[in-house]
């Protein structure tokens, strides 16, 4: 599903409801998809990615109507951009290589990240996702030895929107149905 309202992520959810247990497949996952785009002509912006209450609402509602099929959100944040555009922006058959070096990258990989957050297990969400962001960060680290490289020349930058996009997932992570609240930090 690619990011529903509100509304429509409880109409869906009542209809997956409907489907008898018998017709559905054992091995059938289902996945919220959701892109964000962090940065807004290129500032970082101050909105959430999930919508607090109702967020955790309409993921609580989706997971109890595919029970006992697991539920994944998936994220696409993007957290910095590169050029005038924004890789969300771009057709992938535009982004680019980067740099082939060492840790070959596209556009599309210094500007965004892909998460994966199983609803099932909280110990495994924050931990698959503290270490997507701790892989994100150590392939653009592999740039900073380069001499010539378009990575390097803003990867102070590039590293400070990850840490501001971290610390915005920690917060969708504290909005899932069944998680820890949110943190005394």
């Amino acid at each position: 599903m690619v990011v529903p309202t509100e509304g429509e992520l409880k109409y869906r959810s009542a209809m997956l409801a409907k489907i008898p247990m018998h017709l559905r497949s054992p091995w059938m996952t289902f996945e919220y998809r959701h892109e964000y785009a962090l940065i807004k002509n290129t500032m970082p912006t101050s909105e959430p990615i999930g919508r607090g209450a109702d967020f955790k609402a309409g993921i609580g509602a989706l997971v109890k109507a595919v029970r006992p099929h697991k539920v994944v959100v998936v994220i696409n944040l993007f957290f910095h951009s590169m050029g005038r555009a924004v890789a969300s922006n771009m057709r992938p058959s535009e982004s680019g290589c980067v740099c082939v070096r060492d840790q070959p990258m596209t556009v599309a990989d210094c500007e965004s990240i892909l998460v994966r957050i199983p609803t099932s297990d909280a110990v495994e969400a924050y931990s698959l996702v503290k270490h997507a962001f701790a892989e994100k960060r150590r392939e653009l680290e592999a740039h900073r030895a380069h001499r010539v490289c378009f990575i390097r020349l803003g990867l102070d930058l590039t590293l400070a929107r990850l840490e501001i996009a971290e610390k915005r997932m920690r917060v969708v992570l504290e909005h899932m149905p069944g998680f820890p609240g949110p943190s005394e930090e």
